[in-house]
């Protein structure tokens, strides 16, 4: 059976069930002003919190752009929460290799020819990202040199009005996850402490203490699938270059 992704629509009457089944909460909020459900707003709050913290393939985007003679910026994605890698090519398809720098070393680059006022230009050998702009260093020259970008997307939230049809970009086993992060969000509004606690441990794992052992939540389980499904990884392994700051 094919996996179909799933709306915040579908999977409402599941968070309604797990809040005592609460018909009233699949309603707009007497007096709020909002179009949408209570329960529609903490599913799309525990989504977000899902999705920017979990690069999952649904939220993965290839985009392309070609540099022009002069320009050293361009237009970062405005949907991209994170850039995951970048590669340029000649038109010859060789290869051009790009090494990330902060926004202070770009400052200092000399974008300027030494004996005339034209920028330095050149095959770009350095980039940053700053103010929603890819700069790069050297200024590209009269070679057109396409890049791709392989980015993490922000996920898509449609406007209130229409909020029960964005689509929950996550896999099969994340939905439930999903489900009960949403209930933690309504049980903490409805003053339900004691229920937003025990959603948390079946959550987030606890200490039995009993035994003094450790019990992985599902969020822990899940992403040890996660890893399991992705053995050419380096799970926690110390990067062997300097990093950037890859989220946005």
């Amino acid at each position: 059976m094919d996996y179909v992704l799933q709306t915040i629509l579908q999977r409402k009457i599941n968070v309604a069930m797990k809040l005592g089944n609460r018909q009233d909460l699949l309603q707009p909020a007497p007096g709020s002003g909002f179009p949408y459900s209570r329960i529609s707003g903490w599913l799309r709050d525990a989504y977000i919190e899902v999705m920017s913290s979990r690069a999952f393939e649904y939220a993965e985007e290839t985009l392309q752009f070609q540099t022009v003679q002069g320009q050293d910026s361009y237009v970062y994605p405005p949907n991209s929460r994170a850039l995951k890698a970048i590669s340029g090519y000649r038109s010859d398809g060789t290869p051009v290799q790009v090494s990330w720098k902060d926004i202070g070393y770009i400052r200092r680059y000399n974008i300027g020819a030494l004996t005339t006022s034209q920028p330095l230009e050149g095959p770009p050998s350095i980039y940053t990202i700053f103010n929603n702009q890819i700069i790069f260093r050297p200024t590209p020259d009269n070679q057109p040199y396409t890049f791709y970008l392989d980015i993490w997307e922000w996920p898509d939230i449609q406007d209130d009005a229409n909020l029960d049809t964005t689509v929950l970009q996550v896999p099969m086993d994340w939905l439930e996850i999903i489900d009960y992060l949403a209930s933690v969000r309504g049980h903490a509004e409805l003053g339900q402490a004691d229920k937003c606690s025990e959603v948390m441990k079946l959550l987030y794992g606890y200490t039995d203490p009993s035994t003094g052992g450790r019990v992985a939540g599902m969020i822990e389980r899940a992403q040890n699938r996660q890893q399991a499904s992705s053995p050419w990884t380096d799970w926690g392994i110390q990067p062997s270059q300097p990093q950037q700051a890859y989220t946005r």
